[in-house]
């Protein structure tokens, strides 16, 4: 979830300290979380699967329901919180990759021997001898521990000997600096982390001699998973995101009670997970972290060979029953497996789930707003024109066309010099020549090069505007910028059109959006010009924004034309609270302080309409779907 929130595709990113926490907040948000994810899972084309495994499958029977998918997204979902698991107490919901495949191993397991190596690595701020005392207490089991290791004494111990299970105990991390997951094996300056492509001839050695089972009870383990299931080793076991110290030994102990009760590794991975929830006072989501990820559909057999074993897994096992339940089990999990993850997958591509997908991005969107509300942003200052402006211009005679006239315009202008804006950003369109009564405001048109303009580009779309709108006279095009936006189907706006090519016939030939030329010309005060890279992302400073093509970010049968990127909407309860706004009719009649001017200098400024009425041009946003003005509001979202 944590994961999920983290969306920054701003061109410049503030941090800022997160002081407080609510525990009431932190479990509402859980169990909105449940609820979205069902009523996704509860969703018309999904539903009809859901029944069928209902009337397939007895509440006595095990099954194991093995999402196949090598989406991040869909791996770091809590598939556990899906209403057919809780009402399935013999289920279990098992992650794997497309492209996995069983190997053959060649080695033969002593008959009342569990042979684990057990890596027990950095141990910084957790205490690793827990693992260690639990490992030794459970009967049949042979451990081998290496201490804080280097890599050589690892690859020697997979390579020479063979091995039921592996388990490693201590730091490990998903987003490590080259992409790579890594585990941390001991406290040294140097070499002191390891990444499994380091391991994989050893690994793959101990694959082909038995392994069966590797255990990583430490912290973000989905990266570790992954490289692992491509190597073909049969099962995994993992934590999804951080683990606290006290929930992983807890994990390891239950795990371990169970398995020596004749569960298998699905019911006792379930089992001890839901044995976590005990510790949720303290750490909030811990019966979330331990996740099965698999290569192999075929069950642990090294528990099987222990003398004492063979009652309680006839007891307890569904494997353990006569051959045609064996079959008719594998058989529906191969069922299972296939239908969700063709359905899932291919259902996904070909666009039937993106309704539900952009619904989640939605109320992701507004989760975070309401959770982590940002500050209003103290680079921008707003100029509003409403009703009252449109008034007070009348009641001074000035010749109005629209909602700002020539004259109200030219002394705004000169005004604003005063606040020595870095960027003046003009949301409206002024497609008529200029008044001859104001030649200074033709000069600044001209000159002024912190003033950007727009036009509305020429459309093939439904609306048959193939000329668009003329761009404000005597403005360079360097400084002119397009007004047009994108919206989904629901004409909820969550693309921003960076930059397009103008259609020949179109008589606003600007290539970058309003926003885009705003946010360039801000930033170029300081810094250069922004580059495309060699695969043709837009970079700004050290900062890359990738290009959203079909098929990503939710989005399946969509025009990805022109330069588009998914839109990070600040977290606001309102588009009002954005940045401070000052009324046309305060700046014209000298209403503002010169102290408060001289506090307002270095921003970019924005100049647009925000009276309500019928000529508007009106769209939604993500977080409250409520219609905003985009000759305003939208440009600052952006």
């Amino acid at each position: 979830l944590a994961q999920r929130l983290r969306l920054s595709l701003s061109i410049e990113i503030e941090s800022a300290s997160l002081t407080n926490v609510s525990q009431d907040d932190l479990h509402g948000l859980c169990q909105r979380l449940q609820v979205e994810i069902n009523y996704w899972l509860n969703a018309e084309t999904f539903r009809k699967i859901d029944q069928k495994l209902r009337t397939w499958l007895s509440h006595t029977e095990e099954v194991r329901v093995v999402i196949e998918t090598s989406d991040d997204f869909l791996w770091r979902l809590p598939w556990h919180l899906w209403e057919f698991v809780k009402d399935y107490p013999q289920s279990e919901v098992v992650l794997s990759l497309l492209e996995s495949k069983q190997i053959a191993s060649t080695a033969q397991t002593a008959a009342n021997q569990v042979r684990v190596l057990a890596i027990l690595g950095d141990s910084r701020g957790i205490d690793i001898s827990t693992d260690k005392n639990l490992l030794k207490s459970l009967p049949g089991i042979v451990p081998t521990f290496l201490l804080e290791p280097d890599r050589q004494a690892i690859n020697d111990a997979l390579w020479q000997q063979t091995w039921d299970i592996l388990f490693f105990a201590g730091h490990s991390s998903s987003q490590a600096e080259n992409g790579k997951a890594k585990i941390s094996i001991n406290q040294n300056q140097e070499n002191h982390s390891l990444t499994i492509n380091q391991l994989e001839y050893a690994l793959s050695k101990a694959i082909e001699q038995g392994l069966q089972l590797a255990i990583f009870n430490s912290c973000d383990g989905l990266g570790l998973a992954k490289q692992l299931v491509k190597l073909n080793i049969p099962q995994i076991i993992v934590m999804r995101e951080d683990v606290p110290n006290a929930v992983a030994q807890e994990f390891l102990k239950y795990f371990l009670e169970e398995l020596a009760r004749g569960e298998s590794l699905a019911m006792a991975v379930r089992r001890a997970r839901e044995r976590l929830q005990g510790l949720e006072n303290e750490h909030p989501c811990a019966s979330w972290l331990p996740v099965i990820c698999q290569n192999s559909p075929s069950e642990l057999s090294i528990w099987q060979k222990r003398p004492d074993a063979k009652q309680r897994v006839q007891r307890h096992h569904p494997f353990a029953k006569p051959t045609q339940n064996r079959k008719r089990i594998l058989i529906v999990m191969m069922l299972v497996s296939f239908i969700v993850s063709s359905l899932v997958m291919g259902g996904r591509y070909l666009g039937w789930l993106q309704s539900s997908e952009l619904y989640a991005f939605d109320r992701f969107m507004q989760t975070r707003s309401q959770l982590f509300p940002e500050q209003p942003d103290n680079r921008l200052l707003i100029i509003t024109i409403d009703e009252p402006d449109i008034q007070y211009q009348e009641n001074e005679k000035m010749h109005l066309r629209w909602s700002l006239s020539d004259e109200a315009l030219a002394e705004l202008l000169q005004k604003l010099d005063a606040y020595q804006p870095r960027a003046i950003g003009l949301d409206l369109y002024r497609d008529v020549p200029l008044n001859s009564q104001y030649p200074d405001l033709a000069t600044r048109f001209q000159k002024d090069d912190r003033l950007i303009t727009l036009c509305k580009s020429g459309t093939t779309g439904d609306d048959g505007d193939t000329y668009g709108s003329v761009p404000p006279p005597k403005v360079p095009n360097e400084r002119i910028s397009f007004s047009d936006v994108v919206a989904d189907e629901d004409d909820v706006i969550r693309r921003h059109l960076l930059s397009m090519t103008p259609l020949t016939t179109s008589l606003c030939v600007a290539e970058d959006a309003f926003s885009f030329k705003l946010a360039l010309h801000y930033l170029n005060k300081k810094e250069p010009q922004y580059q495309i890279t060699a695969d043709g992302d837009l970079q700004i400073r050290d900062v890359i924004f990738p290009q959203l093509k079909e098929h990503s970010s939710g989005y399946q049968n969509v025009d990805t034309g022109g330069y588009q990127l998914l839109l990070n909407y600040r977290s606001l309860a309102s588009v009002d609270n954005i940045a401070q706004q000052i009324s046309l009719t305060d700046i014209l009649s000298d209403r503002i302080r010169p102290e408060q001017i001289n506090s307002l200098h270095n921003r970019l400024i924005l100049i647009g309409l925000s009276a309500q009425n019928k000529n508007n041009d009106l769209w939604n946003w993500t977080l409250d779907k409520k219609k905003f003005i985009r000759e305003c509001d939208s440009r600052i979202n952006e």
